[in-house]
């Protein structure tokens, strides 16, 4: 949603297929360019670089899939690992927040792995309602500026 400003629930073949995208947004007054990885297809070595690369981490999982949810914690060892420091800004986000019917983790849930372990913020986005998109994005740019 934030790199194409808008939602389609299949893949846009106008993209590369690197799972890498970029787009200039503007937060708190300033031009900025945010670079989006989606790690979900990469392999270990190509994550480790990215990461090593990396200012900030958005960690999203889907609130309709647990799955997703218990990956975050295994993400987040790597990105320590990888980044040897706990001062890597990060915000968590429960994506699909419209799918209450199909919530798998609830949002005290994920609050409390945010606060206790992954010591960062939480938000819930939707692409597909356009709920907390840009709001997420200007957050982690304002935590890396810190």
């Amino acid at each position: 949603k934030i790199i194409q400003s808008r939602y389609s629930n299949t893949q846009d073949t106008a993209l590369p297929d690197t799972g890498f995208y970029r787009k200039r947004i503007v937060a708190d007054d300033v031009l900025c360019t945010v670079d989006v990885l989606d790690i979900a297809d990469h392999e270990n070595t190509a994550l480790q670089e990215h990461i090593r690369n990396s200012d900030g981490v958005i960690l999203a999982y889907s609130i309709a899939n647990r799955r997703s949810f218990k990956c975050i914690q295994d993400y987040h060892a790597q990105i320590q690992r990888v980044k040897n420091s706990h001062l890597l800004p990060m915000i968590l986000a429960g994506t699909s927040c419209e799918q209450l019917k199909e919530q798998k983790v609830s949002i005290a849930e994920a609050s409390k792995l945010a606060t206790t372990t992954l010591r960062c913020n939480i938000l819930e986005v939707s692409a597909s309602k356009a709920i907390n998109i840009d709001p997420i994005f200007h957050h982690i740019v304002k935590e890396i500026r810190q």
